[in-house]
Formats: structure tokens, sequence, C-alpha cells
């Protein structure tokens, strides 16, 4: 992942619920595409994030918001879920 010429890895987490608008019906599959991922509100385990998607010539073709679950110990979820 890279946040303004940053690279970061995301710290595990589990995607809860996404809400979504598509904005064109198709495009070509091995179309150049740029996606962005907003902090929109949030802090500590519960997060939201508005998210996009444009097309090279900066068409929006999708947005939507991610809700997402952080928790204080990554490593035991990862232990939990490797059960």
């Amino acid at each position: 992942m890279t946040t303004a010429g940053v690279a970061e890895w995301p710290a595990p987490g589990d995607a809860l619920t996404s809400t979504r608008d598509l904005i064109a019906a198709h495009f070509a599959s091995a179309a150049p595409l740029r996606v962005t991922a907003r902090h929109a509100h949030g802090s500590g385990g519960m997060l939201s994030f508005d998210c996009s998607v444009w097309s090279s010539d900066e068409t929006p073709l999708a947005e939507g918001r991610l809700n997402v679950y952080i928790p204080e110990d990554p490593d035991q979820l990862l232990e939990t879920l490797q059960k």
C-alpha cells in the first residue's frame, strides 16, 4: 500500500461492512486504475474509510465506504483465526 509516496503495510483486521455505488457499468480488464482510501472517521478499533476507483483519464468508476475493526492485539486475532 502506498500513501503519499510512502510504502506502508496495513494492520491486520476485519472488514465488517461496506457500501458502494457503481458509477460505470464496465471498464477494460487491463485498464490502469487509481484507487484511493481516505480515513473518514473513527479511532482505536473501529474505523471507516471513504474509497474511490478512478480510470486513468480521471473518470470516476466506483465509490463506497469500508468499515473495519482493528483489534488491540492482532497476533491474538491471527492465532484465533488459525485454529
